[in-house]
């Protein structure tokens, strides 16, 4: 995908398909299928604010366009 680097971190290639509209996109579509499905009650989204520089900063929500996905989608 365009603008995407690959990670620093090896066992992390596949961060260079998903870029943060994708992550958005995702992270939405999953608690969508949760609410249909009637078996979730309390959703959560652990991973929120790992700093960037990190193996985990992948996954990374705040400052991204998945937080802003998810603050739409609670209508918020």
């Amino acid at each position: 995908m365009a603008g995407v680097q690959p990670s620093r971190f090896p066992g992390y290639e596949y961060e260079a398909r998903i870029d943060e509209a994708c992550q958005a996109n995702w992270i939405v579509e999953a608690f969508n299928i949760m609410r249909d499905s009637g078996y979730v009650a309390v959703p959560m989204l652990w991973n929120l604010n790992y700093p960037r520089d990190t193996e985990m900063g992948a996954f990374t929500v705040a400052g991204r366009p998945a937080y802003d996905a998810l603050k739409r989608m609670m209508g918020r």
